[in-house]
């Protein structure tokens, strides 16, 4: 979709049919007539929204800007979302006790539609292919484009693996209550560690800029979060488990910034809102099997074995693409036939 309409129109969309759900929900809630139905149906339209925004967006970011410039426009985005992440759910907690429910709902409502409105307001590019051609046909040049391009096959694996990993440390709150004996005030720091991780790759690559080497930050991003998990189940120590979660966060930040930017560097842009989608799929669609993965495991050994074992995971994948040297970025031609007019495809 992206490809075939154009980054700008489905951002727009999205953040339109959100800001609906959000200012319906809000009026639901001033007559209190909200139904586990009503929440279900809403988490399904927004899911469905963030789905395609989010590949729209990193499609649309290298058609405003330069290469060498990727990178700190990667970690803005990062920084505003992690910031966001950190500071808005405890005002939100505020505020939901204060100015009410209802309240709550139609601001985040409101604030959809002022997202919209910047969007539109900037110049973004248009299809960058022919609608000439059926949806699964430019599907199949897609698949194709990756599956004869190394690096993307690499990025994408990678990816999908770490996201697995990633996935198996939905147990670790039963590692601080049961193996750690620790309660909820210590849970929330390592939250914070996690998050403060996270914020310190960003402010590095914003520090940095162009000069960081990707591929080398791609490895060593994996590794750090591997070694982090490790150090958090090896140790069985609070204070050691705040620096393994601040490590893990940090090399989460690292991996995936420099993954996003490695994509958006290499892709041909008549293709990449199709990789991007591709990615997407790929990385995050593990998530849910670690999830169940995850949570059996840990029932039958503990939530030990399962944690370390993502961080195992996590060190092999920065060993791989350390050795193999596959994410230089090398692509081929993009097919002939699927640009909309000359000039449009690198």
């Amino acid at each position: 979709l992206t490809d075939r309409v154009g980054p700008r129109t489905l951002l727009v969309v999205s953040d339109i049919l959100r800001a609906m759900v959000m200012l319906i929900l809000a009026a639901l809630a001033l007559d209190e007539q909200i139904t586990i139905y009503s929440l279900v149906i809403s988490a399904l339209i927004l899911g469905t929204c963030q789905a395609v925004f989010d590949p729209a967006l990193r499609a649309a970011v290298p058609s405003i800007s330069n290469p060498d410039s990727l990178l700190r426009i990667n970690s803005w985005l990062d920084m505003t979302n992690r910031t966001a992440g950190l500071l808005f759910p405890a005002a939100a907690g505020v505020m939901a006790a204060t100015v009410g429910l209802w309240s709550l709902l139609a601001i985040d409502g409101i604030s959809f539609l002022a997202s919209a409105l910047s969007i539109i307001a900037i110049r973004l590019p248009r299809a960058s292919v022919s609608t000439r051609k059926g949806v699964w046909g430019q599907l199949r040049d897609g698949l194709s484009y990756v599956g004869r391009t190394p690096y993307l096959r690499s990025l994408i694996l990678a990816a999908a693996l770490i996201n697995l990993a990633d996935a198996l440390v939905v147990v670790y709150p039963l590692y601080i209550a049961n193996v750690l004996g620790l309660g909820v005030a210590w849970y929330g720091l390592f939250n914070s560690a996690v998050m403060a991780g996270l914020l310190t790759a960003t402010v590095t690559y914003l520090i940095t800029g162009r000069r960081v080497p990707l591929q080398p930050a791609l490895v060593s991003g994996s590794i750090v979060q591997g070694s982090g998990l490790l150090l958090v189940v090896l140790s069985q120590n609070r204070f050691a488990g705040l620096g393994g979660f601040f490590a893990f966060g940090l090399g989460m930040g690292l991996f995936g910034t420099a993954c996003v930017t490695l994509l958006q560097r290499g892709v041909d842009k008549g293709l990449l809102g199709r990789v991007m989608g591709l990615y997407g799929t790929v990385a995050l669609g593990l998530m849910p099997v670690g999830y169940a993965i995850a949570s059996y495991v840990a029932s039958e050994v503990g939530p030990g074995p399962v944690m370390a074992t993502g961080g195992v995971v996590m060190l092999l994948v920065g060993v791989g693409l350390g050795i193999g040297h596959t994410t230089r970025v090398v692509a081929p031609p993009a097919p002939a036939t699927d640009s909309v007019a000359s000039g449009s495809v690198s």
